[in-house]
């Protein structure tokens, strides 16, 4: 099953460190290998396959779902996001998994479409267990 998250920032000033965070639904696993990137690893066998896809900016970026530096995490069942990301609420506990995507600043849209930095969507997907 594949979950998309979109986003659209529609205040009047910029969104400061937006952070979305998604339960992984009961009675279903996440898939850290869901989705393939480029360029293919080292070895040149497989390409790597990564967690959690972002499109932003005209832009689309796989994300691994480990904490190695880019925008998404994952959260296996029991460890709360809030430990690493203090100030983000995911409402409930962690007792099947979570996402978080770290989005930084949005700027406000002015118009469809635009800036590009205003919007975008973030995937996922989980299997039924």
């Amino acid at each position: 099953v594949e979950y998309s998250i979109y986003f659209l920032s529609t205040g009047d000033v910029e969104a400061k460190d937006v952070l979305v965070c998604d339960r992984i639904p009961t009675n279903t696993s996440f898939l850290r290998d869901a989705y393939a990137s480029t360029p293919a690893d080292p070895l040149g066998s497989q390409p790597n396959r990564l967690g959690i896809v972002l499109d932003y900016n005209g832009n689309e970026y796989a994300l691994t779902g480990a904490t190695d530096g880019d925008a998404g995490v994952y959260f296996p069942a029991g460890l709360e996001p809030s430990t690493q990301f203090p100030d983000v609420e995911c409402g409930g506990t962690n007792d099947n998994g979570a996402i978080v995507v770290n989005l930084g600043n949005l700027p406000p849209a002015t118009s469809a479409g635009a800036p590009t930095e205003s919007f975008g969507v973030l995937r996922f997907q989980t299997q039924i267990d």
